[in-house]
């Protein structure tokens, strides 16, 4: 895949469930520590953003 194909940007839709988003937020950290995206936002319920604000970017969480 050259980098012109490459997908730059990742949106993840978090888990509506406490316990399911406990479970995949070290798959969420991991999107942001890799390079493989240059931009990474995460779609997440605003009553679960809290849960989510210091394991990623605030300003890349985006609350519904």
């Amino acid at each position: 895949m050259s980098s012109s194909d490459r997908v730059r940007h990742l949106c993840v839709r978090a888990p509506n469930w406490l316990g399911d988003l406990v479970m995949v937020t070290p798959v969420i950290q991991a999107a942001f520590a890799g390079a493989r995206f240059e931009r990474v936002s995460v779609l997440v319920r605003a009553p679960l953003a809290k849960l989510l604000e210091g394991s990623v970017r605030k300003e890349s969480l985006v609350r519904f």
